[in-house]
């Protein structure tokens, strides 16, 4: 519940500041950035008291560079291909604003778009429910299992 509670209050607080910097304020795209973060930090904050008050769960900054060298052999080929999905979701807005279409306009673009978000995650979120079955069910490898799926 408090979970749920966290997500849908940043949730919230998103879309009024989306809808306050875009839309009264004239930010456009500088809106956007400032509504990400209120969303980002309204999430981050309760998340991070629940965390540290309630769990009692604390960072550790004792790394060596023994631990750190495998680590980062392994993260650093994951960044391109994170980030790669990021710029791909708002290179269409960078070439609005490259071909000098108004920031204001930019901006309501951007709030529809994040409906479309919305909507990929619940897709994710479903592919992600369903995909151990689907990989119990090809496991089985048998003709049964493949009509099943």
């Amino acid at each position: 519940m408090p979970a749920m509670t966290i997500v849908v209050v940043s949730s919230l607080l998103g879309i009024v500041s989306n809808l306050v910097t875009i839309r009264f304020l004239k930010l456009g795209y500088l809106g956007w950035f400032i509504s990400g973060f209120v969303i980002s930090i309204s999430a981050f904050l309760p998340q991070l008291y629940i965390l540290v008050k309630r769990v009692k769960l604390k960072p550790t900054f004792k790394y060596t560079f023994k631990w750190l060298k495998p680590s980062l052999a392994i993260a650093l080929p994951v960044l391109p291909h994170t980030y790669s999905n990021y710029l791909l979701d708002s290179s269409d807005r960078l070439l609005l604003s490259w071909f000098k279409i108004d920031i204001s306009q930019i901006g309501i673009y951007n709030i529809a778009y994040i409906f479309g978000g919305y909507y990929s995650i619940a897709a994710m979120a479903m592919a992600t429910a369903t995909g151990p079955m689907y990989f119990e069910l090809y496991a089985r490898n048998n003709p049964k299992s493949e009509s099943d799926v």
